[in-house]
């Protein structure tokens, strides 16, 4: 399937982007440099942006219709975007201990108010 510049353009936004393994700062920044760059040479951004989405969608061979430059260029950037993977993994993990941790503190609030009763 052949993307146009308006699917592509148009083809993520915040909403998705909630799903996907990288912090929203991370996702923006990769996209912001890409489109950059490409405004810069003048070529249309969206193959690449889609690219970018697939391999975060967890299609690690994306990209199937993209020109060699582009792919060169997202196999140069794929070792940043694993990093900011890990990072967003860690920091999920992360973040659900931390309630874990709050939730069980709480449960045993309870417990001693209950008894304190």
């Amino acid at each position: 399937m052949k993307r146009t510049k308006r699917t592509s353009q148009f083809a993520t936004t915040r909403v998705i982007c909630n799903h996907l393994p990288i912090s929203q700062k991370a996702y923006d920044g990769f996209r912001e440099r890409i489109r950059k760059v490409h405004e810069y040479l003048g070529f249309d951004a969206g193959d690449m942006l889609t690219m970018l989405d697939e391999y975060l969608a967890g299609d690690k061979d994306a990209g199937g219709g993209c020109c060699l430059a582009d792919k060169m260029a997202f196999m140069l950037m794929r070792d940043e975007i694993d990093r900011a993977m890990a990072r967003s993994a860690r920091a999920r993990e992360n973040a659900r201990l931390r309630r874990a941790r709050k939730e069980q503190e709480r449960q045993e609030r309870e417990r001693q108010e209950a008894f304190a009763n």
